[in-house]
Formats: C-alpha cells, sequence, structure tokens
C-alpha cells in the first residue's frame, strides 16, 4: 500500500496557551462541534481547555465522553482522540481532557481545493468595469470563478473582492489574480465562463484567514 502523501510521521502534542482548537463529540449520536481554546497543558497528563458553549451557556458535557481534536499548526491540522477527564465549574468552566496516546499531523497542501460557493465582486485590472461572479473552490494558492462575462485573456490579472466567515469572525478578502485557463459551459440555457485564478500579493492576514477557512471546511469533511 502505498504511503498517505497527507499524513507525517506521529508528533508530540505542544499546543500553545490561546491556541483556538475544535472539538467534535464522539459519544452518542449528536456528534456536536464546539470551538474552544486551549489554556494549559502538563504533558503526558491532560490537556486544559475552555468549557464549549451553547449559546450563552456552557454546554452540557460529561466525564468520559470521547472527542475528536483538530487544531491548525502552521501549514498542518493536528488531530487526536481524548477522553473527558474532569468538567470544572468554579472559579469558571473548563475542561482536564485525557492526554492522547497518538497525534497525526495532516499536511494542509497549497493545491488542497474545497469545493464553496461564494459571492465576488470581478475587476480587470485594466478596466473600470465592474463585475460580479462566483468562486466554485478555493485553496491557499488560487481559485474556479464563474461569470457571465469572458473577461480578459489567460495571463491577465483581474480584481478579486469577497468575504469569508468562520467561527465568529470574517474577514473582506481583496487580492489579485492571474488568469491562468478558461473554459465555457452552457447552465440552463445561459452561457458561464470558468475560470481558474492564481493569487498574486496575497497579504499575510488575508492569507491566514484563508487557511484557516479552509482548515474548518476540510475538519468538518472529517
Amino acid at each position: 500500500m502505498k504511503p498517505n502523501p497527507l499524513l507525517s510521521e506521529v508528533e508530540p502534542l505542544n499546543p500553545s496557551v490561546g491556541q483556538p482548537i475544535k472539538l467534535q463529540r464522539l459519544t452518542g449520536q449528536s456528534h456536536d462541534r464546539f470551538d474552544v481554546r486551549v489554556i494549559g497543558h502538563l504533558r503526558s497528563h491532560s490537556l486544559l481547555v475552555t468549557a464549549p458553549r451553547a449559546g450563552a451557556l456552557p454546554a452540557t458535557v460529561r466525564i468520559g465522553e470521547e472527542y475528536a481534536v483538530r487544531y491548525l499548526e502552521g501549514t498542518h491540522i493536528v488531530a487526536f482522540r481524548c477522553r473527558v477527564l474532569k468538567v470544572v465549574s468554579s472559579p469558571y468552566h473548563y475542561l482536564h481532557l485525557s492526554w492522547p496516546d497518538q497525534v497525526d499531523r495532516i499536511a494542509v497542501r497549497e493545491a488542497e481545493r474545497i469545493p464553496v460557493r461564494i459571492e465576488v465582486a470581478l475587476q480587470g485590472l485594466q478596466e473600470t468595469a465592474h463585475y460580479r461572479g462566483v468562486l466554485l473552490d478555493l485553496s491557499p494558492r488560487g481559485a474556479l470563478l464563474e461569470c457571465e462575462q469572458s473577461l480578459q485573456g489567460i495571463g491577465n490579472l483581474i480584481r478579486l473582492d469577497f468575504q469569508l466567515t468562520f467561527g465568529d469572525l470574517s474577514e473582506q478578502i481583496v487580492v489579485a489574480a492571474t488568469i491562468r485557463n478558461r473554459h465555457e459551459v452552457e447552465e440552463a440555457e445561459r452561457l458561464l465562463f470558468r475560470f481558474g485564478l492564481r493569487f498574486e500579493r496575497l497579504e499575510t492576514q488575508a492569507r491566514l484567514f484563508l487557511q484557516g477557512f479552509i482548515f474548518e471546511q476540510l475538519a468538518r469533511k472529517g
């Protein structure tokens, strides 16, 4: 069997305080997902995280429940399973999670594309006209754009303006992109154009937010 290029060797767990992580309940039928943060750890003993919330109140969590844990570390998704060791309610709510026996680090490849449907405003860099389109897939390096206009030729630059949201955060992404390929499709008796795009000069904040968005979508698929 060929090795999976996405999986690295097992790595030691070393999350930083404040690290956002995602919990997915594995016990029972609900498989609820929660966003929490690391508040500390004692290696080989337990990981301390803020209590999951259901709206304004702490969610119901029971000792012994099993959870899948995922978080983004650089260009990797860190993933493992754990159990709830203790639920603490005073002086504030937090959990002790069991220290994992195995930790996987999954590379988020630069070419990793996720299916999306995100409205986008666009403009040719040498044009004054503005158009609307839809992003059909997204990666850290580019996107697939669909619109009703033929736009410019392969190799030309266009400007994209779209919003990404994950968790409670939103970010307006404005980036130049090079048209790498173009083809036509017919849909409901309409002629549409699809363009493969490569992002250019993506600012650091936007790049990190884009990676976080892609991570969340990959985690949901998991």
